[in-house]
């Protein structure tokens, strides 16, 4: 009985051995085959699904955010409500998924991601006081002071990522 199991043992390891070796070749194969096409995944994980589906929930994202200034143009809360939603989700996408094989590509999506979300969250209070037809005009200097400095910010922020990825760059 003990021989029987045994034997069964190899016989699994040898196939278990035999369908790591198919599939690493089946791998090398697709990956030479599609190689001409390395820049839509060669930046990403290609360990799940999600990770490697990033390019397509990103052009999902930029075709909703047409989607819906085109279709509910005359609904502007409604629109940055929606549009705040979408970022929300895509920035719990980016912490929970990782998408990128590098740290640095990581941190610099989320924190462009974050910027965007606070600027909608800023577009979604500006919208609200339209909307609530409110009076307060220091309010909304406030948040218009906000929302310009969120926009250089942003511009600083990309050059510092510009800067750290090319010293990372010349490193390697």
């Amino acid at each position: 009985y003990k021989l029987i199991q045994v034997n069964m043992s190899l016989q699994e390891s040898r196939k278990s051995k035999m369908a790591s070796r198919h599939q690493t070749e089946h791998m090398k194969e697709t990956e030479s085959k599609w190689q001409s096409c390395k820049m839509f995944f060669h930046s990403y994980k290609n360990k799940k699904l999600s990770q490697q589906a990033f390019m397509i929930v990103f052009l999902i994202r930029v075709l909703s955010f047409y989607l819906i200034i085109a279709y509910f143009s005359k609904y502007p809360l409604f629109q940055i409500i929606l549009i705040t939603i979408i970022s929300f989700v895509i920035v719990l996408y980016l912490i929970i998924v990782r998408p990128f094989k590098k740290v640095l590509d990581n941190l610099n999506q989320i924190v462009f991601e974050l910027i965007i979300l606070a600027f909608n969250g800023g577009v979604l209070v500006l919208a609200g006081l339209e909307t609530a037809e409110s009076d307060n005009y220091a309010a909304r200097k406030k948040i218009e002071t906000i929302l310009l400095n969120i926009n250089l910010v942003a511009g600083f922020v990309s050059t510092f990522f510009v800067l750290l990825k090319t010293t990372f760059l010349l490193k390697d």
